[in-house]
């Protein structure tokens, strides 16, 4: 069954800037729902498996439903303009009445340089009946990523 893109609780959504995750004020409709994500991080390790030497740059595909034809134009712009640009996965994310994060339990910020998109078409139904959604495949190169977590913050520099 698939999600609703706009219920009270999401896996993960993606947000188009860096925010500060202890200030949350992001609405809902400010975000796209992640449908899946991956990437690889690198680093060469000694015979003791001590990491040592700098990350290897890194590709992150992530694809997002679009509730919106035009709601995915910041990643063509990024694309269009040649810049490496901020981007917020909020893990777990819910909303209050407001529509308003009000929780989530971990998230991601990356930099990255849009390399790709890929626009799909798919007719798989969701929870309120409507069947038709567009999905964007996004490609970046990541400069940097920073985790957020509960209890403290990574942040992995790429060179």
């Amino acid at each position: 069954m698939a999600v609703n893109p706009f219920s009270s609780h999401l896996k993960a959504v993606l947000y188009s800037e860096a925010i500060n995750t202890d200030k949350l004020s992001v609405y809902q409709n400010q975000c796209l729902t992640v449908q899946q994500f991956s990437y690889e991080c690198m680093r060469n390790r000694d015979s003791s498996g001590e990491p040592y030497g700098p990350t290897v740059s890194v590709l992150m595909l992530c694809t997002v439903r679009l509730g919106q034809p035009d709601a995915g134009k910041m990643f063509y712009q990024a694309l269009d303009a040649g810049s490496s640009m901020p981007y917020t996965f909020l893990f777990n994310a819910s909303f209050d009445q407001q529509k308003l994060i009000k929780d989530y339990e971990d998230a991601i910020i990356v930099h990255g340089y849009v390399v790709k998109l890929e626009e799909d078409y798919t007719n798989q139904p969701l929870d309120d009946g409507t069947t038709d959604q567009m999905l964007l495949h996004v490609t970046l190169l990541l400069s940097d990523i920073t985790y957020k977590g509960n209890s403290s913050d990574k942040v992995i520099v790429i060179n």
